[in-house]
């Protein structure tokens, strides 16, 4: 499988398999759609029937998807999501915060001041 940004682990990060960071482009993940930056770390997913070396994902992303257990001691700790108006900044979910997978928290955005930590709640909030 083709990845892109830093080396992480060895057993998936092969030397040769290395591609250029597709900067801009959405990240695959449902629940990201996030544009892939400089310094991600992710990879190429290969998609039947599609020409080219894949869709880029985050390798967050896909451990997430793959993985049921957000927040366990091998995991990323689940995002503290901004919201405006009830909703995540992020568009993470078009569900009440009640109904979001275990772990994920919020912050008001008039109370967000240094307290969110999805990136792309953060990065939307800084552009509004």
């Amino acid at each position: 499988m083709k990845w892109f940004g830093a080396p992480w682990n060895p057993n998936c990060c092969e030397p040769e398999a290395l591609v250029r960071t597709p900067v801009g482009e959405t990240c695959a993940y449902f629940r990201c759609k996030q544009p892939i930056v400089a310094d991600d770390q992710g990879f190429l997913i290969p998609v039947f029937n599609q020409e080219g070396d894949g869709q880029p994902w985050h390798a967050d992303c896909f451990v997430r998807s793959i993985s049921p257990c957000p927040g366990c001691e091998n995991c990323q700790p689940p995002a503290v999501h901004i919201l405006r108006a009830g909703w995540p900044l992020c568009g993470f979910s078009k569900e009440l915060p009640e109904n979001w997978p275990k772990g994920h928290k919020w912050v008001r955005e008039t109370e967000a001041s240094g307290k969110g930590s999805c990136r792309g709640c953060v990065e939307r909030r800084a552009v509004a």
